[in-house]
């Protein structure tokens, strides 16, 4: 499991631009964290759900929007 650090939470200009760090912290095995602490986080935070639906729909490098592979004319979200 990759060890989420303050980069990874509060990152600076340079941190940003770290691809690595968005797949770390949206990775499959913290959805099992956010799992396995789920009740944990509950006594601090309403839901972890919005979290875990997000990062399991960003989890592949596939569903990125690359806005290069857009057609010509297509606006970006």
């Amino acid at each position: 499991m990759p060890k989420i650090t303050n980069a990874h939470l509060e990152p600076n200009s340079f941190d940003k631009m770290k691809v690595d760090l968005a797949f770390q912290l949206f990775s499959d095995q913290v959805i099992k964290a956010l799992f396995i602490y789920r009740e944990h986080i509950r006594s601090s935070y309403e839901t972890v759900q919005p979290t875990e639906d997000f990062v399991k729909r960003n989890e592949s490098p596939d569903s990125c929007d690359d806005i290069a592979d857009k057609p010509d004319g297509a606006e970006a979200r």
